[in-house]
């Protein structure tokens, strides 16, 4: 007989309040939350970057219409709650990439204008608050705890700041806060030493920690990070690693059967398309690899603070990356992958106003955002284009140098992006490829998010370029340039 809507609603607010951490997984369809009931996780929660995934998309690109199809709710906590939903969660980043937290008053009205909605259902509405410091590159815990306490006393039902740098900060997250605090587990950015200022988000959301309670002993039931790590389910207790364990070979074995029709394990990587294969995906990977390269997971539009982020300057010296270039004014340059359009705003300033900088970007918000601040640094010589995944989409024969910085080992199609540049470029034309320096153990930033010189040289000599030289005077990265034949 199915669970009455209230039912539901009355257990998964029980379970905020159990005396141990429950988790939640993120399915990302119908198929996959099967399965997770399946192993015995007693609720889940679907999120953003679970529905643009599903749709072959990148967090932050889906519409709302397709939201609403995948997670049968709307954007408010009224119509959540009369889709069947048990819970929801609001949270302060403004989407503004000048101000991207709501000011502190705004944001506890909005969790109180929520809070007052979801007790007007006639059940138990679970609201969760977020505050998204660490995300949108304010790294300040002071701050992030003095507005989850006031989400907290607005009404919300659980508190949840993401990213936070470190267990220590959970638990003093934990110790600060009375109600229930949602921890989401191994989330990773670029940059091993950037995690706790707004460091890029991953592009696949792990599984959430409900921890129960604000004291210290209910921390530890959830967020201990020494020995083996216990996360109460229905059942006996179970090691999270064994549930992570569970959940990949449960999902492997489906993806098989559909596949393959078997299931045997797979044995190496499966080629697809020409010159790409598969393979079982890595932490910071997509599972897909190009010439014996792991392409890495993307970062999406809702962690452009970081490309704008005050010590940039300091750690990647744009500075001395310039003069590299050889730009003169006139000169028409495209920054591929230009996010909010940090390089393309500095190369504008040296090909002058006769010159002309493509800013080209897959997501129509980082293009929106690229064009606010050239608009308000007064560069119309920057030209905003929407690529495709496959296509940077400029004219033929148009550009004299095109530039990538920390872009290309992110690209799912290397392949046929790098076949569209050099059809852009003038005869002669230049490509630069500026990424962090595999060779260099002293580098910070993780593996699949490095190139090596032989590597870069490697797949630009298979589209048809020919190395010219390498600039290596940057702190991190090196400038690895090439010439259109």
């Amino acid at each position: 007989m199915p669970i009455a809507h209230a039912d539901k609603a009355t257990r998964f607010a029980q379970l905020h309040r159990k005396s141990a951490a429950f988790v939640m997984p993120n399915p990302w369809d119908a198929g996959s939350a099967l399965i997770l009931a399946e192993l015995g996780f007693e609720a889940l929660a679907t999120s953003s970057a679970a529905c643009a995934m599903a749709l072959g998309r990148r967090d932050g690109e889906i519409t709302r219409d397709e939201a609403l199809a995948h997670a049968e709710v709307a954007l408010t906590i009224r119509l959540a709650g009369e889709a069947s939903l048990c819970g929801g969660s609001i949270e302060d980043a403004s989407g503004d990439l000048a101000r991207p937290l709501y000011d502190f008053a705004h944001a506890v009205e909005r969790v109180a204008a929520a809070a007052e909605a979801a007790r007007a259902h006639p059940f138990p509405f679970t609201l969760t608050a977020r505050t998204e410091n660490y995300l949108r590159g304010k790294p300040d815990l002071d701050d992030t705890i003095l507005r989850l306490q006031a989400f907290e006393k607005a009404g919300a039902d659980v508190l949840f700041a993401p990213a936070l740098p470190d267990l220590a900060a959970v638990r003093r997250v934990c110790a600060s806060l009375t109600k229930p605090v949602n921890f989401m587990n191994s989330i990773k950015g670029k940059s091993q030493r950037g995690r706790a200022g707004g460091g890029r988000r991953a592009a696949r959301e792990p599984r959430d920690v409900v921890v129960p309670r604000g004291d210290g002993g209910a921390a530890d039931g959830g967020a201990r990070g020494e020995g083996r790590r216990h996360l109460r389910l229905s059942g006996p207790a179970v090691s999270a690693r064994t549930v992570k364990k569970l959940a990949a070979a449960a999902l492997t074995a489906v993806l098989l059967a559909v596949s393959t029709g078997s299931s045997a394990a797979p044995t190496g990587a499966v080629a697809t398309e020409s010159g790409y294969e598969t393979v079982r995906a890595s932490p910071d990977g997509i599972g897909k690899r190009y010439m014996g390269r792991e392409i890495a997971q993307v970062m999406g539009w809702q962690g452009a603070a970081w490309l704008e982020r005050e010590e940039r300057e300091r750690e990647e010296r744009t500075d001395l990356l310039l003069p590299e270039l050889a730009l003169v004014p006139g000169m028409v340059v495209a920054d591929i992958g230009a996010g909010t359009g940090y390089i393309a705003r500095r190369m504008a300033l040296q090909v002058g106003a006769k010159g002309g900088v493509y800013a080209v970007d897959v997501q129509p918000e980082m293009i929106g955002m690229l064009q606010s601040l050239a608009t308000k640094a007064g560069l119309a010589q920057i030209r905003p284009v929407l690529g495709s995944e496959s296509d940077v989409r400029l004219p033929a024969a148009s550009v004299d140098l095109a530039i990538m910085v920390d872009v290309y080992h992110e690209l799912a199609y290397p392949r046929e992006v790098l076949a569209s540049i050099v059809r852009a470029l003038k005869p002669g034309g230049r490509v630069v490829f500026v990424e962090y320096r595999a060779e260099d153990p002293r580098v910070p930033i993780k593996a699949l998010h490095k190139m090596s010189e032989a590597q870069v040289r490697r797949e630009a000599g298979a589209s048809g370029l020919v190395w010219e030289r390498t600039a290596g005077g940057l702190p991190w990265q090196h400038a690895v340039i090439f010439r259109k034949r």
